[in-house]
């Protein structure tokens, strides 16, 4: 059975470091260990950085439909308090200020949302480029080996 985000061919995530406390060594000849090591801490970093991204949109996600349901709750007990017709909650300066601070806090939810999955995708081609060249490296080290591994 593998843990959280673990590769089936074994690799560690990230996460199981970090809980583990250990780095797992698997038996291998030097050069194969080499070349293995450089594919499973590259694809590490890539599956990590993958993860993390869709990891931030889930949260901006949830974070962003709280706010939509804090203003339609605002938005629904400030026409219940005031039935006046043709009343509007923005005509409250306090609601208003209310709404403006959930577009503030919307806006800096979309602010943040862009700076994190920036910083993160900017690692992924390089990540990528690192485990493809590391994974060709070991296809030509089995071809010449008369395909063993």
């Amino acid at each position: 059975m593998y843990g959280p985000r673990q590769h089936r061919d074994g690799v560690q995530s990230v996460e199981q470091i970090i809980k583990d406390g250990y780095v797992a060594i698997r038996p291998r000849d030097p050069v194969q260990a080499i070349l293995g090591d450089k594919k499973d801490t590259t694809w590490m970093g890539l599956d990590d950085a993958i993860h993390q991204i869709r990891d931030r949109c889930e949260a901006y996600q949830l974070n962003v439909e709280g706010l939509v349901q804090n203003e339609l709750d605002l938005r629904n007990s400030s026409r219940q308090c005031d039935r006046r017709p043709g009343w509007e909650p923005e005509d409250d300066p306090e609601i208003l200020q209310s709404l403006q601070a959930i577009d503030e806090r919307q806006r800096q939810e979309r602010l943040s949302l862009w700076r994190d999955i920036s910083r993160l995708r900017s690692t992924v081609p390089e990540a990528a480029r690192e485990y493809l060249s590391a994974r060709r490296r070991i296809d030509i080290l089995e071809d010449n080996e008369g395909g063993s591994a």
